[in-house]
């Protein structure tokens, strides 16, 4: 996936071939791609070591908080036994150079290498109970980058990589692959130089899994270059893919912020589609469905789209919003009864971005300037978050107070617990929270505050 700005891309493709020669006769892709699958499900079995389940907490929270500059970043995260300080100094946390929980089940955390920047495997994270200290505790080496996970049960988690049109089966207890699932028809587009899956819903009710593909042409400013979202469906007991599915007039579609699973009690699953943020030209007022943010329906009891279902909250809660250079809906999660949350655009750009948008435009702007229109864009509190009811289409904003729509939106909640909890970022107010919302009385308060070590990202509750 692109690492951009949001007006100025940096694209680095690496790629590798792999060359495998016997008696001077080369071996062709495909029977290339059988022995690399081989080799990953044959991998040897590790020595059994004594497991010491004292030793790693199952109770206390997780604080992080992320400083970004130009090259790299920093996160900051920190342990707390009980009870949460009011303000937190992230800084006097441990220092990672790339934390952030592609998925969190009770007391563990899985993440690609938090000490550097090498995606290429899939770590497992615990608190060390005695020393505080988030570490290492198991990991499974890939043949690319991780995309996304999504754990099942104490025995059953999947993921997938950069360059692979398929899912890959882990027991996360002993961290193995367990299996591949082909998919032997699958979806790509031929001339995109990226098809891979970027978006797993799990559906329990008959334990169906939902991929939607992620294709990107890489030269282009935009992020996701189609405008169709396909999904792969697999049918998870017999371990088979059944169909692709498609909808028209969508656009990327991933969900920005934790990795929380988009299917309700009754079986509905939600695909967000993020839209192209303006960057494919449709901006503004010029912005067509397929360039909007926009929630897809995959009906309870049915594995196909319904074609009639597309709901943008932005719209919803204010049409004059169709003026901002860009609508966002981040950060989503789903409660109950239809409920869910995210973080939607609620207040107009302010004129300052509009200025230098004419600027780049005219391409008069300043290094400087830029670097301005950048920090607005991404850190300009734009956005509220709000509570979606998926059956009725119904937006209402919640009392804490306006955030960063773009950069970092997160929407936590853990165990059986009924209280949920949402990140808010304004700099301009000196605002760098995360908010614990009840529900039930449709109140939030302040959890902490982050006063130094950059952005208030993650807060992980440890459950047993």
């Amino acid at each position: 996936m692109k690492n951009i700005s949001i007006f100025s891309f940096v694209a680095i493709l690496i790629s590798s071939s792999l060359f495998i020669s016997c008696e001077d006769e080369e071996l062709t892709a495909d029977e290339v791609a059988l022995i690399v699958d081989e080799v990953i499900k044959a991998q040897p079995a590790a020595p059994t070591l004594p497991v010491e389940t004292d030793k790693y907490a199952f109770s206390g929270n997780i604080i992080s908080a992320i400083t970004e500059n130009t090259d790299e970043s920093t996160t900051f995260v920190k342990y707390f036994e009980s009870d949460i300080p009011n303000s937190i100094d992230a800084s006097s946390g441990t220092a990672f150079a790339a934390y952030f929980p592609r998925s969190v089940y009770k007391n563990q955390i899985f993440n690609t290498n938090p000490n550097g920047n090498a995606r290429n495997n899939l770590f497992k994270l615990q608190i060390n109970k005695e020393t505080g200290v988030l570490e290492a505790t198991d990991e499974i080496v890939l043949t690319n980058n991780l995309q996304t996970v999504r754990i099942i049960d104490d025995k059953t988690g999947v993921f997938t990589i950069t360059g692979e049109l398929k899912l890959f089966v882990f027991n996360p207890s002993t961290m193995k692959i367990t299996d591949i699932i082909d998919i032997p028809n699958a979806q790509r587009v031929a001339t995109n130089d990226d098809n891979h899956y970027v978006n797993i819903q799990y559906r329990k009710n008959d334990n169906r899994i939902f991929l939607a593909l992620y294709t990107d042409l890489d030269p282009t400013p935009a992020f996701y270059d189609a405008t169709t979202v396909w999904v792969e469906v697999i049918n998870f007991t017999t371990r088979q893919w059944e169909k692709t599915i498609s909808f028209d007039n969508a656009q990327y579609p991933v969900q920005r912020g934790a990795n929380n699973n988009m299917v309700d009690e009754e079986g509905n699953v939600y695909i967000l589609c993020q839209g192209s943020y303006g960057l494919d030209g449709k901006a503004s007022i010029n912005s067509t469905q397929d360039s909007r943010p926009q929630f897809l329906k995959i009906p309870a009891g049915r594995t196909d789209f319904d074609p009639d279902y597309s709901f943008n909250p932005v719209l919803v809660n204010n049409p004059l919003l169709t003026g901002n250079f860009a609508q966002f809906v981040t950060g989503p999660i789903l409660d109950n009864d239809g409920n869910g949350y995210a973080a939607i655009s609620a207040l107009p750009d302010s004129p300052r971005v509009l200025e230098l948008l004419e600027k780049l435009a005219g391409g008069t702007i300043t290094p400087a300037e830029f670097g301005e229109l950048r920090r607005l864009v991404l850190s300009g509190a734009t956005s509220k978050w709000a509570k979606l009811n998926f059956d009725a289409q119904s937006v209402e904003l919640l009392d804490i107070p306006a955030t960063a729509g773009f950069g970092f939106p997160m929407s936590h909640k853990y165990g059986d617990g009924d209280l949920l909890y949402f990140n808010a970022f304004d700099p301009s107010n000196n605002l760098n929270a995360i908010y614990e919302y009840n529900p039930a009385t449709n109140t939030s308060k302040v959890l902490y505050n982050i006063t130094a070590g950059g952005q208030a990202i993650s807060y992980v509750k440890l459950t047993d």
